[in-house]
């Protein structure tokens, strides 16, 4: 795993760990990763191991209205794998980043991090689009226009030391109108 302070710019961390440990040394910390989707990413090291951060950079920055990076304690994270592509010093060597991530409700935005805060189907499955407090069964929970969205999620999209709900109400309006339920008025 290679972790990074979000606060400290080029404050690397690399962490080794093998998942088949009943019992590791003392001096090792378990950390456990929480459950996510993740992108993948070939990296040639022999090209460098940053080689490909441009291009991972792009893709979450692509998809920032979908999905944000993990975090593990305020750290992100990413897992580098090392399988059967990696052939050591071969220049053709690979290595497989996985940048775990999480999507945002496509009606609300809110972080849907854990599985309970995926809606549901019809069929019972999780949405990979909607909340649960914006979808159930297959349906919206409500029949709202976007403005009133809104000015319903106002209380949610405040920050500490705002002065009036207009400054939150801007944010969202950066945002709300580009989402996939609110994109289609």
């Amino acid at each position: 795993m290679r972790f990074w302070s979000k606060e400290k710019e080029g404050q690397d961390v690399h962490v080794g760990f093998a998942a088949e440990f009943e019992q590791h040394p003392s001096e090792f910390t378990t950390i456990v990763v929480p459950p996510s989707e993740y992108a993948v990413f070939d990296v040639y090291p022999a090209k460098g191991y940053d080689s490909e951060n441009a291009t991972m950079d792009k893709w979450l920055d692509d998809n920032s209205l979908l999905l944000k990076n993990r975090d593990i304690d305020g750290n992100g994270f990413i897992i580098e794998y090392y399988g059967e592509k990696f052939k050591n010093n071969n220049p053709e060597s690979i290595v497989e980043f996985w940048v775990p991530y999480c999507r945002f409700c496509q009606s609300c935005y809110m972080a849907m991090d854990k599985p309970e805060k995926f809606g549901k189907e019809k069929d019972g499955n999780p949405s990979l689009d909607y909340c649960c407090y914006c979808y159930e069964n297959g349906d919206f929970t409500t029949k709202q226009i976007l403005e009133e969205a809104v000015e319903g999620n106002i209380q949610f999209w405040r920050e500490e030391g705002d002065d009036s709900d207009d400054q939150a109400r801007a944010r969202i309006m950066k945002v709300f109108p580009k989402l996939k339920r609110w994109a289609k008025e």
